[in-house]
């Protein structure tokens, strides 16, 4: 056991940004740089989460040491001098080759407590099969029999949910195999996968006549199947059509087929050349600086620049699924380095950290699928803010905020499925009375009337709970998480270093909902969020509500300064949390509340901004834009009466 005050001496020159000698102990600083680009910036977090556990697990195994204090770039420890921590990074890489599997492939429950977060089936963007659904870049040729066994383990659920159509998307999307002739140029198309593998991938003849009895279920005559080399191209039509439209016993027996008879002839045919070196993986390692008082360990590359990060080797490629559309913008080498392989375009542009950050994005936040400027749809990563923290809480408190984001994301979602409910017995209602006005048969009024009683003692209790959840909405959610688009995603709290005095948290906000846009980019809302101080500063505040501490939070910027007076930080503002609870929250709140859903939320933004620059010209002009009822004549009943008292203080009719 190392004694306390060493700890304490150590600490203390750890939160000074130096290492030393005290004794016969050294503090010891491995520090790993967070790229600060939205493609990467959440995955380097928890790259570095788990990179800052790992070499406290060398650490504390080889030389008996302990982590001392981290922050989110560097991180530090304690232990006594050796000659032998000269061979630290070799240690590390060393249990970064045993991890990595776990890493890759296991959910959060099962990673033996590494720091790693995230459930592999989010990488999986079911739904759509001629795009890059997969970061295969990022998959070491080493591990494809890994890969094929969770592949398999994701295909049974499938198949136990009865979902063929994203079965076979997968399957032939992961095993496809190269054009030839007379097969065209298709490479992953469920019809085209089905006829290739009969015609050529297939050998044991009882397996094929049974897939060919399936084909002929498909729709397909015998011998159209025989002949299929010469009539290639009308046959893939034809199955396209037919694949649609499959009985349920086809399907079935098609997916018995392929996990249960032909499963080990399965490969990666196609997909095998996106596959990367594992030696590559090396290069997270060489990336971190380890600083002690004898001696500094940096390597550093000199050639082409990864064009994420720019300072690394780049050895993978660029997909959008892994960095996202629009990539074009900030790589530097788009046109330059192309090099062919199997007679494809391959960008190698990336290093394998900015790799393996994005891989940890994926797996933690998941993909999906949406349209870029109104043209065809891509699997992107899921789109978060990243909202810093540095305060102090227990392992309890991490767990009472978690479920707070939980029971966020329910209430709102409940609270609009009941409005719309409401909505829809209240219309019931107003054609039952339309209907009572009709009839002149006593009898039946008499029935309606009744039906009409119990539909109206419905709604009131409809109407009340609808009360309730709108009551604790207000107190707890921010106007901007109640928005209608973000009620599909709930936000999480993730530790990054607890420690005894204060520790960093990351809460993840889903990013602003971007629907399709006419004549707009997929973040325009987004991009409308970080420019107005207004709407974020309302929200960190509802933020720190739940914290209930005096720490300090940033956004769009790294903890650099640390105040712990309960400040929030962003680029180029400062501001208490009082005055972003008590000022900006209900000036968010009353432009929410007036405008509604008459008003875009991008509309909205600006209007927070200009209320916060002026309220009074702000809501005079509101006065007067209701009184001539040009806009916003829809008003709440309360607004209404709140407004005629209004316009009688100013002497006005």
């Amino acid at each position: 056991m190392i004694d306390e005050k060493i700890i304490k001496r150590a600490r203390s020159m750890a939160e000074r940004g130096t290492v030393g000698k005290i004794g016969d102990y050294i503090t010891i600083r491995v520090s790993s740089k967070v790229v600060m680009k939205d493609e990467v910036y959440l995955g380097y977090l928890l790259l570095n989460k788990y990179l800052g556990r790992l070499f406290e697990r060398v650490i504390e195994r080889k030389f008996e040491g302990s982590r001392i204090y981290s922050d989110l770039e560097n991180f530090y420890y304690l232990c006594p001098y050796s000659e032998q921590l000269r061979k630290l990074p070799e240690y590390a890489k060393k249990q970064f080759r045993t991890d990595l599997p776990l890493i890759l492939f296991c959910d959060e429950e099962d990673t033996d407590n590494l720091e790693v977060l995230g459930y592999f089936k989010n990488l999986i963007a079911l739904g759509q099969f001629n795009w890059d659904v997969f970061p295969l870049y990022m998959m070491p040729k080493e591990y494809k029999q890994d890969l094929k066994h969770k592949l398999k383990t994701i295909l049974n659920d499938l198949r136990e949910k009865e979902d063929f159509p994203n079965f076979i998307g997968c399957l032939s999307y992961f095993f496809s195999a190269l054009t030839t002739p007379p097969f065209g140029k298709e490479m992953q198309s469920p019809a085209w996968f089905l006829l290739r593998f009969y015609y050529d991938r297939i050998k044991n003849e009882n397996k094929k006549e049974k897939l060919k009895r399936i084909l002929q279920h498909c729709g397909l005559t015998k011998s159209e199947i025989e002949n299929m080399p010469h009539d290639v191209g009308r046959l893939m039509t034809k199955l396209k059509g037919e694949l649609k439209r499959l009985s349920k016993g086809a399907m079935n027996s098609m997916m018995n087929f392929f996990l249960d008879d032909v499963w080990d002839q399965l490969g990666f045919p196609y997909q095998g050349w996106k596959f990367t070196e594992l030696s590559n993986f090396d290069d997270v390692i060489d990336s971190c600086m380890i600083v002690s008082p004898y001696f500094v360990i940096a390597k550093s590359y000199v050639g082409k620049e990864c064009s994420i990060c720019g300072f690394g080797r780049p050895t993978i490629s660029d997909t959008n699924i892994m960095f996202g559309v629009g990539k074009e913008r900030y790589c530097k080498l788009w046109e330059k380095g192309v090099t062919k392989i199997k007679g494809k375009k391959h960008h190698r542009l990336a290093c394998i950290k900015c790799g393996l950050a994005s891989y940890l994005k994926l797996k933690l936040i998941g993909c999906m699928w949406t349209r870029v400027g109104g043209g065809k749809r891509n699997p992107l990563p899921r789109r978060f803010m990243v909202i810093l923290h540095i305060g102090q809480h227990s392992e309890k408190d991490v767990d009472y905020l978690s479920k707070m984001f939980v029971a966020i994301h329910e209430r709102v979602r409940e609270f609009r499925d009941k409005v719309g409910k409401l909505r829809e017995l209240r219309e019931v209602v107003e054609k039952l009375t339309r209907k009572i006005g009709e009839y002149k048969d006593l009898k039946r009024l008499r029935e309606l009337e009744e039906e009409k009683e119990k539909l109206e003692v419905k709604a009131k209790k409809l109407g009340d709970d609808v009360r309730v959840l709108w009551t604790w909405v207000v107190e707890n959610v921010p106007p901007i998480l109640r928005e209608r688009g973000w009620r599909e995603i709930e936000g999480r709290c993730i530790p990054f270093y607890i420690g005894k005095e204060y520790g960093i948290y990351a809460f993840l906000l889903p990013k602003a909902p971007s629907g399709i846009v006419e004549g707009k980019d997929l973040e325009f809302y987004q991009k409308r969020f970080d420019e107005s101080r207004v709407v974020i500063l309302s929200a960190i505040g509802y933020l720190s509500k739940m914290c209930k501490c005096d720490g300090d939070y940033y956004y769009m910027c790294l903890p650099t300064t640390m105040s712990m007076r309960r400040t929030i930080h962003i680029p180029g503002y400062e501001c208490s949390v009082d005055k972003a609870i008590n000022y900006y929250a209900v000036l968010v709140n009353l432009v929410s509340d007036l405008y509604g859903a008459r008003e875009g939320l991008d509309r909205k933004f600006l209007l927070a901004e200009r209320y916060a620059e002026d309220p009074i010209i702000e809501f005079t002009h509101f006065l007067r834009e209701w009184k001539q009822k040009k806009r916003y004549y829809n008003l709440k009943q309360d607004f209404k009466y709140d407004f005629n008292a209004i316009k009688g203080l100013l002497g006005e009719d």
